[in-house]
């Protein structure tokens, strides 16, 4: 093998690393209007500043199909957010929606799509271990959310503001997210 041979070689495979960047960051700014349209699908709860959105099943189906392009997916989702790009729930957008009472369920999003990208990368998936891994994800929601709603609702309102509405239809979308992830996955094959 001569000297062209090789630097052809590495010319080669440094255009191919930057295609597959260029192809998961275009993938994941469509995918990121998943989460956007998700967020637009909502039922207001009267009596809490959160409402019931369907974003919450995509953070739980994306990461277990797309692994960590999900994760690119919901940072773009993020950044359209806080530049303005009415993506978060009602059509709203800025930075003070991240520091406002939904912030932390969006921050918990986040780090819930980190965890289930890792559950897909590492974990042979059965049903049981998908269902613990959602639960899981789910909780991490939570705990970010609640704790954030804490500084804007009374604590003895917090649970029944920030949790309990939620739960039975959360139940619901871990038992949607388990029977569609293994047909999306099959899909994708």
């Amino acid at each position: 093998m001569n000297w062209r041979t090789r630097r052809s070689d590495r010319r080669i495979a440094t255009t191919n690393r930057s295609l597959k960047v260029v192809m998961h960051l275009t993938g994941a700014f469509f995918l990121s209007w998943l989460y956007a349209f998700g967020a637009q699908i909502l039922i207001p709860v009267p009596f809490s500043p959160i409402p019931v959105t369907m974003q919450s099943l995509v953070v739980l189906v994306l990461p277990l199909v797309v692994g960590w392009q999900a994760v690119t997916a919901y940072g773009f989702y993020l950044l359209q957010g806080i530049i303005g790009v009415p993506v978060f729930a009602f059509g709203l957008s800025t930075l003070a929606r991240i520091f406002g009472p939904t912030g932390g369920y969006l921050i918990g999003m986040g780090v819930a799509t980190v965890f289930l990208a890792f559950v897909q990368e590492t974990v042979t998936s059965s049903r049981i271990q998908t269902v613990v891994a959602l639960t899981m994800a789910t909780a991490i929601v939570y705990s970010f959310g609640l704790w954030q709603l804490s500084y804007f609702v009374d604590s003895t309102v917090l649970l029944s503001a920030g949790l309990l509405p939620f739960l039975g239809g959360d139940v619901l979308k871990i038992i949607v997210a388990t029977l569609c992830v293994p047909l999306l996955n099959y899909r994708r094959r």
